[in-house]
């Protein structure tokens, strides 16, 4: 084997990386294309990419070979299916767990036993008429695989029509929980399909108590303390620095229990969410998870290989066919013995016949196991990936068929009440940001009205004083970011007040809160008045400078003293905006 050396190895290298530059550039330019394509036909932005993975596909490594590697782009794409897991755990919590129990526990159980079990028999006729050659176990495993749907997706879709407070789709959520928490189990339960012994079924279950275990260990011991302590530093970049150097423990301790990394990452997640911090830890795992997820989907349509969907036409249509009917009746069962109506049980069912992308990460696993073979293996991604591409026509087919099914009911009792979770959720609350002296008035007023309230504060001392005078509810976290707004539950509240005294921070807050709400009242403080002039001009937002509302209260006490009547509000604004308009 030649080594370079010197110049001439530089000079390798550069080539090297100026080939994946140009491989970038040609991915780039081709999800540019079909983007501007899919929002011009109003296509799914899911749909658009994994095309974009197709067409990448063609003219990569699945047809013209234009592109000399794609490994960056699968590397960008482990990256992405990372941070969907690492998100995805972040987001589990057992306060919303015990909230939704009955729809994770009973759903989610319900549909994926139904699932694998009626796709496990879906594989074994199919087998029995020469269409597939899989065992039992194979079918088991198949079964799994076509259990799970794309959280992604699915979450989106109903986000966009705006059902997912709605009885189904709190029901599809629960469900989509239930799935993203059984990959641990799951993972560790695969290996058991190839032994036939008990003894392959005992392991993982003690491997898995003693991760379980372990973690939660972890977290108490190390994980939350050191948090603690960084967040005292009051430095975010440190901060920053910090959830990255756990997440990359977590996935170096997981691979070593022989887990694979993205396992890790989910299991990072779970950890971080049971500290203070998982809403500022969200916060930095959105943006990177809306840069890598496009190309995740670039990815998983790339895996779909045109030869191998042309040269198994029929059997593919055959079991793409039978996965949609499998899983469409699997769901609309679940959701007929949760005492739903049989319109709702269709939705349901549409919107969850398909297949999840975490259902690529146990494939992976099945493969290095011998489960499946790469045939397949390839067969499986095909499907997988059609099945993806059809699922806004699929919910858009059910929406339309429920509008003419009847109003029946398979069972006379409901599950669940319309109010369940509904209850656990503030309605017409306060939510204060800052919790500094004119944040603890505040929070003392409406404390003593039995007003209810959420109490939003970056600093590690303000959020233990505001616990330690029994504020309802202490959330960590800049008031800019729209997983904090979210957690504070911004969408069902009445007002929210920015008691910051910090005006360049006031600035984006009002930003981010106005993309989620564009009517919420909001009552801003500043320092000065000339502070209030960068401010947005907006109908429904109140800005107080300290200086004249200290005037104020000196001119009123002073009108007082002398027998005269206080200075009225509008007059007082009149004067502001006057001196306002002098100071410009």
């Amino acid at each position: 084997m030649t080594v370079l050396r010197g110049p001439w190895a530089a000079k390798e290298v550069l080539m090297h990386g100026m080939q994946y530059q140009f491989d970038l550039f040609i991915v780039l330019v081709v999800t540019f294309a079909i983007l501007v394509i899919s929002l011009k036909s109003r296509v799914q932005v899911v749909v658009g990419l994994l095309v974009c993975g197709v067409a990448v596909g063609i003219v990569g490594p699945n047809g013209l070979d234009l592109l000399g590697n794609v490994e960056p782009i699968q590397f960008l794409a482990e990256l992405g299916v990372a941070t969907i897991l690492l998100r995805i755990g972040i987001e589990f919590s057992v306060e919303r767990l015990f909230k939704m129990w009955r729809f994770v526990l009973i759903g989610g159980l319900l549909q994926m036993v139904l699932t694998t079990l009626l796709g496990a028999c879906a594989h074994r006729v199919l087998a029995a008429f020469g269409i597939v050659a899989v065992n039992w176990s194979q079918a088991f495993f198949l079964g799994t695989l076509m259990a799970m749907s794309s959280t992604i997706i699915v979450i989106r879709r109903l986000e966009e029509q705006g059902k997912i407070h709605t009885l189904p789709g709190r029901l599809c959520v629960g469900i989509l929980i239930f799935q993203d928490l059984s990959l641990l189990p799951l993972a560790l339960l695969t290996p058991a399909l190839t032994q036939g012994d008990g003894v392959a079924w005992v392991l993982p279950l003690f491997k898995g108590v003693g991760i379980i275990t372990g973690s939660l260990l972890l977290e108490a011991v190390l994980i939350r303390p050191l948090l603690d302590w960084v967040v005292r530093m009051k430095d975010e970049p440190l901060f920053n620095v910090t959830v990255a150097l756990i997440c990359l423990g977590t996935v170096i301790a997981a691979s070593s229990a022989g887990l694979s990394p993205v396992l890790g990452m989910f299991l990072a997640g779970v950890l971080l969410s049971r500290t203070e911090y998982g809403h500022e830890v969200a916060g930095i795992a959105h943006p990177i998870r809306n840069l890598l997820q496009p190309a995740f989907f670039v990815s998983i349509g790339m895996l779909l290989d045109l030869r191998v969907l042309f040269g198994h036409f029929p059997m593919i249509a055959v079991i793409v066919l039978g996965l949609i009917v499998v899983k469409f009746v699997a769901a609309a069962l679940t959701a007929l013995v949760f005492g739903l109506q049989l319109k709702s049980a269709i939705r349901v069912g549409g919107a969850l016949a398909q297949v999840g992308e975490l259902s690529f990460v146990l494939a992976v696993t099945g493969v290095s196991l011998g489960i499946l073979s790469p045939r397949d293996y390839s067969v499986f991604l095909t499907v997988a990936v059609i099945s993806m591409a059809l699922t806004p026509w699929i919910i858009g087919f059910a929406l339309r068929g429920s509008e003419h099914a009847p109003e029946w009911t398979l069972v006379p009792y409901r599950v669940v009440d319309h109010s369940d979770e509904e209850q656990a959720v503030l309605v017409d609350h306060v939510v204060l940001v800052g919790y500094g002296v004119i944040g603890r008035i505040v929070a003392e007023g409406l404390r003593r009205n039995h007003v209810p309230f959420v109490v939003v504060e970056k600093d590690p001392d303000r959020r233990s004083l505001a616990r330690d005078e029994n504020c309802p509810k202490v959330i960590f976290g800049y008031a800019n970011k729209g997983n904090v707004l979210e957690a504070a539950c911004l969408l069902s509240a009445k007002v929210i007040t920015l008691a910051i005294g910090n005006v360049e921070l006031l600035k984006p807050t009002i930003a981010a809160i106005r993309k989620v709400r564009s009517d919420i009242p909001i009552i801003a403080r500043v320092e000065r008045l000339a502070d209030a002039r960068g401010l947005p001009k907006d109908p429904n937002l109140r800005v107080l400078p300290l200086e004249t509302v200290g005037a104020t209260e000196i001119a009123t006490r002073t009108l007082m003293q002398v027998g005269k009547r206080p200075l009225r509000r509008h007059d007082v604004d009149d004067l502001a905006a006057r001196m306002l308009q002098e100071d410009r």
